[in-house]
């Protein structure tokens, strides 16, 4: 109770402070000694507070473990990461609005609907069954900044997909039902 979860997805090392989501913790091909150079310039910078050892954090320890997410991801990722940065941006969109903050909610939102376009340009969301929530969202978050063709196209895809779920084409076919997309 009183918890975001969303503040608990990111994963610092306290050593390095390599960062990244907790599904991608070991995927990363970056070093931990290369880490320790690189962040250093962070560890040092005047005024920069990173508590990591609270157990419960507040909104600007978050907003700077995912905007050092955004970072690690770059260093350390080759194949896959505009999907990342899809998902990360997403929930830094999602961040920003329980902030309150609708203009950097927005720049988030395009943020991550062109890593979502980027990723699909980059077959990285067509492994069927496991793609159709992905292209769902993204159908979401491209309705969400005004991009109806998108949207229609991702929702579109979550229905086609062969050997997909039911209630997965269920609910895409709700959502282009309900954004008038038709």
């Amino acid at each position: 109770t009183g918890i975001d979860p969303i503040y608990y997805d990111i994963i610092t090392c306290e050593n390095c402070w390599y960062t990244t989501l907790r599904e991608y913790w070991d995927r990363g091909m970056a070093t931990e000694h290369y880490f320790m150079r690189t962040m250093h310039k962070f560890k040092s910078e005047p005024g920069l507070r990173y508590n990591l050892n609270k157990w419960k954090y507040d909104i600007n320890d978050v907003f700077l473990a995912y905007y050092f997410t955004l970072f690690c991801v770059n260093e350390c990722f080759n194949r896959g990461r505009s999907l990342i940065f899809a998902k990360i941006w997403l929930r830094i969109s999602w961040l920003y609005a329980s902030c309150g903050d609708k203009e950097m909610e927005m720049y988030a939102s395009n943020q991550s609907r062109d890593c979502f376009l980027q990723a699909f340009s980059e077959s990285l969301m067509d492994d069927g069954r496991n793609s159709q929530p992905l292209l769902i969202i993204a159908g979401v978050v491209c309705n969400k900044v005004g991009d109806r063709k998108n949207a229609k196209f991702f929702l579109t895809q979550a229905v086609m997909t062969r050997g997909g779920a039911e209630k997965w084409k269920e609910q895409a076919k709700a959502l282009t039902d309900k954004f008038k997309l038709r």
